[in-house]
């Protein structure tokens, strides 16, 4: 099996609940491997050490322990795990790949550069006109030709490798808005090497004082820590 640097990839959900009756258990077999799921969601929560799992296969909801809050009745946050599946050249799926069968590396990227964006309107009302810039008082200049980036929450990626690691370095804490530090969450794997990925704290706040809202969607100079989420994986086999 090749090294393999691939994005998420959408797939019908259905397909990974059959992978143990591939035709073939050998790894051997593997052509490619994609990540499912291919889109995932993680939810917010303003608990600082509790999180579970959201649902994997449909139908099936989750049931945390010590429910939904934690013992100070703060909202645990809901992560979304991702697995790996080896694939052969007919587009069947051999197995999933864990770490057990290879070494795996995840690369993740968080970023929120909705503050940056155009105004939303609804689904149906696009309008990328100059005019319905967000924060539209911060434009670039000559002097400073990207200083729009300053409304882009981008700490960089992280990438995490192994079985049951978590810690601080794989924390996306390094972002601002406007200046301002955002953190929009964390990177974790679990006991077989599958990539967790935990969202924010579900903080909002303006950069200016006496700045409240006026709108559900559109706030010039609030910010959140809501993201969207790029992961990828490079595999070498064992």
């Amino acid at each position: 099996m090749s090294d393999t640097n691939k994005e998420a990839t959408p797939v019908p959900l259905t397909t990974p609940a059959h992978a143990t009756g591939a035709a073939s258990s050998s790894l051997d077999a593997v052509d490619h491997c994609v990540i499912h799921p291919g889109i995932g969601i993680a939810r917010l929560g303003n608990s600082q050490t509790g999180f579970f799992l959201g649902p994997e296969a449909p139908g099936v909801a989750p049931a945390p322990e010590g429910g939904f809050k934690d013992g100070e009745g703060a909202i645990k946050r809901q992560g979304v795990r991702f697995r790996i599946y080896g694939y052969d050249q007919q587009g069947a799926v051999v197995a999933e790949i864990t770490d057990a069968d290879a070494e795996i590396t995840w690369t993740v990227h968080l970023v929120n550069k909705k503050a940056s964006w155009y105004k939303f309107h609804g689904r149906y009302h696009i309008d990328e006109s100059e005019a319905n810039l967000r924060n539209k008082d911060v434009q670039n200049t000559p002097a400073d030709p990207n200083a729009r980036a300053a409304l882009i929450i981008d700490p960089g990626p992280r990438s995490i490798s192994g079985p049951g690691v978590e810690g601080p370095e794989h924390r996306f804490d390094t972002g601002t808005f406007l200046q301002v530090p955002v953190p929009l969450g964390e990177l974790r794997t679990d006991e077989a090497g599958r990539l967790v990925v935990l969202g924010g704290y579900g903080h909002s706040a303006s950069t200016k004082p006496d700045n409240p809202l006026h709108h559900y969607a559109n706030n010039d100079a609030w910010f959140d820590d809501t993201r969207t989420v790029v992961a990828e994986q490079r595999i070498h086999k064992n």
